[in-house]
Parts: structure tokens; sequence; C-alpha cells
């Protein structure tokens, strides 16, 4: 009798310790759940609450015997790649039309306009006619970002939440530009290379 009482009680410490484990398991599950949850709760409100990106760029222009490469988007910013315009005379322009879009819960205004040093490279078969051809374009080249009638964007203008605005990226070599004396034809084409774009936003105050 008391060999029997023995083993039920042996069973019944064994049932407590694997229901003790199943306990600590199930609540460190528990535990863990509600951790990772609150993570993307939080990251998914940081996203939601500031979410500021470029949506689109198109070619909104491009003059005649003027190559045009679209500048590359990168997912949720506000940066573009590299890219680079051809020009094979005067009075040539390409015009890039950028939407940004503030999908977040905040309104922003553009703190800094960042457009990157453009490099220009002759491709006249005469190495030096090559090279007085990039110095022309580079020395009368027009590159900004405007709004649709031409006006220069200045900073502190405001996106507001859940608004789209576009911008417009002008790289243009016009008579406009040009130096007393110098010759409007080109001895060649001339690639217009390194040109991006940065914006950046701070929440409005």
């Amino acid at each position: 009798m008391s060999t029997k009482k023995k083993e039920e009680k042996n069973y019944n410490s064994s049932e407590l310790i694997l229901v003790s484990i199943g306990s600590t398991i199930l609540l460190g599950l528990i535990i863990f759940v509600i951790i990772y949850g609150l993570f993307i709760y939080k990251t998914d409100s940081k996203t939601k609450k500031w979410n500021i990106f470029f949506s689109r760029i198109v070619n909104y222009s491009c003059t005649d015997n003027t190559i045009c490469t679209t500048p590359t988007v990168y997912t949720n910013s506000t940066s573009t790649g590299i890219f680079s315009v051809e020009f094979k005379n005067s009075d040539q322009s390409a015009v890039y039309e950028v939407t940004v879009k503030n999908d977040g819960i905040l309104d922003a205004e553009l703190t800094s306009v960042i457009l990157s040093t453009p490099n220009c490279i002759g491709n006249a078969d005469n190495e030096e006619s090559a090279n007085n051809d990039a110095e022309t374009v580079c020395n009368n080249l027009s590159y900004k970002l405007t709004d649709i009638d031409g006006n220069t964007i200045t900073l502190g203008d405001t996106l507001h939440k859940g608004e789209s605005k576009k911008y417009y990226l002008r790289v243009s070599y016009s008579n406009d530009y040009h130096y007393v004396g110098i010759n409007d034809q080109l001895s060649g084409s001339v690639t217009v290379n390194n040109l991006s774009l940065v914006l950046n936003y701070a929440q409005v105050e």
C-alpha cells in the first residue's frame, strides 16, 4: 500500500514539473509575442509618423537632339541616383517632373536642396575641341529646382501631411547664359553627368 502511494506521489510530482515547465514556456512565448508586437507597433508608428519620399520622377520635356536619362528613384527616399544629359548645341534642355509625397502624419518644411556638381565631357574627335566644348557647356549651364513656372524653389516650402507636390528639375545649356565671345556651335556633343537631387525636410514647428 505504501509503495503504491509512493508511486502516485512520484507521478504527481512529475506531472507538476511538466505543468510548470509548460507554463514557463507558454509565459515566455506570451512575453515574446508582446515585445515583438510592441516593436512592430513602434516601428510602424514611426514610419507612419514621418514618411516623405519621391513617389515619381518622369522626363517632363527633352528638346530635340538632347539625350535625357531618367534619374533612379530610391525607395522611401527623397534622393535620386546619378543621371546624365547629353547636349549637341545651345538652347537645349532637359526637364524632369519630381513628385514628392508626405505620407506621414506631420507637416514638413523643406530645409535644403542639394544638387550635385555637374561634370561635362566633350565627345568631339579632337581632344582640344572636346575640352573646349565641355568647358563651354559647363560654364553656361543652368541646373536648378523650380516650380512649374520656372521660379526657383525656396527653403521653408511647406509639404502638409497627406500632400503631394510637384517640382521641376531643369538642366539647360542656353544662349541666355553665354559669355561674350563664346561660339554657339559645338564641335561635338557634350555629356553632362554626375547629376543628382536630394531634398531634406524637417517637422514644422
